[in-house]
Parts: structure tokens; C-alpha cells; sequence
């Protein structure tokens, strides 16, 4: 069986030996492909468990594409890569709104875990190290808790200066703290 046939050989598959031969097939090509997943993996720094959830829905993707497909290898590659990046954007997202979250209640007194305390910290730093007025943007709009108006009076801009300013800034820092997390390359 060849790799174009495997998709619709393991949908349409009627009998135990035709699902075998098909199954066989689906494996032959992913130990083929295995060493091209793990690398793909670690590039977004993916952990070893996410990764194969989802290669495993790439996988299923590919037995349920109803075309035929030309490349089988070049799919999967590319639908797992794909997959690696949206998992990695909707990380980054959670991670924007814990950003938003420790920005919010940093300045109240609550009980926080020590992970949370040291994220709390690094925004903090990060907020220190940005230009002086998102700085300005930020410690108004979130720890002083103005609204647009009243920072745009502070500011002396446009009220939609004001929120062009704090989204600039909220967008500088979480792509600094995104930034610091992502492992450095030599």
C-alpha cells in the first residue's frame, strides 16, 4: 500500500486485513517521520507529552482528509508544525491574560504561591524597563486605575491617544515577558 492510499485505505477499510495492512502502513510512515516530529517539537519548545497530543491530532486529521493527498510525509509535517505554532499562540494568549491579571492585582494585597509572586515581579521589572511613557500608560490605565479620560487629562493627549498608548504598551510587554521565556540559542 502506498502512502496516498493510507488516509482513505483506514477510513474505508471493511475487513480486520485490510485495516491491518493500512495500519501498518500509517506506522511505517510516522517511525519514518518520528525523528522529523521530535525535532519540530523542540524547536517551540513543545514538551514531550503535548507533542504527541498533538501529533496525535495531526494524525487524525490525515486519516479523515477525504482528497487524495500527493506528499503523505509533507502533510503530516506540515500539519503538525501548524498545530505546533496554533498551540503555541493560544499559550501565548493565556499567557497575555495572566500578564493583564498581575497587572491588575499587583497592587492589591492578596496571598499569592511563590510562582506567582516571582511573575508578579518579572511584569513589574519588565513594566521598569519600558519607555517612560508606557510606562506612564500603564502605571495610570492599571495601578492608579483611571479611566481614559482622566489619564488623557494626566497626559495631556487625546483621549485616544491615551488608549493607543496603553495598547502599545501592554503589547511591548507581553511581548518582553514572552521574549524572556523562550530558551536562548547559541
Amino acid at each position: 500500500m502506498t502512502e496516498q492510499e493510507v488516509p482513505a485505505a483506514l477510513r474505508e477499510a471493511q475487513t480486520p486485513e485490510k485495516r491491518d495492512l493500512a495500519s501498518d502502513a500509517l506506522a511505517t510512515l510516522f517511525e519514518r517521520l518520528a525523528p522529523r516530529f521530535n525535532q519540530i517539537r523542540r524547536h517551540y519548545n513543545i514538551d514531550a507529552e503535548t507533542g504527541r497530543d498533538i501529533l496525535q491530532e495531526s494524525m487524525l486529521r490525515f486519516i479523515q482528509v477525504t482528497e487524495p493527498i500527493d506528499k503523505p510525509a509533507g502533510w503530516l509535517v506540515n500539519t503538525f508544525r501548524n498545530e505546533c505554532v496554533r498551540h503555541i499562540e493560544k499559550r501565548s494568549h493565556s499567557r497575555e491574560r495572566k500578564v493583564e491579571l498581575a497587572i491588575r492585582t499587583s497592587n492589591r494585597k492578596r496571598d499569592r504561591t511563590a510562582s506567582g509572586e516571582l511573575f508578579v515581579k518579572e511584569v513589574l521589572r519588565t513594566i521598569c524597563d519600558l519607555p517612560k511613557e508606557d510606562r506612564l500608560a500603564i502605571e495610570g490605565r492599571y495601578f492608579r486605575e483611571l479611566s481614559a479620560d482622566e489619564l488623557a487629562d494626566k497626559l495631556q493627549v487625546a483621549p485616544s491617544t491615551t488608549k493607543n498608548r496603553v495598547s502599545r504598551a501592554l503589547s511591548k510587554l507581553r511581548s518582553r515577558l514572552f521574549l524572556q521565556r523562550l530558551p536562548r540559542r547559541n
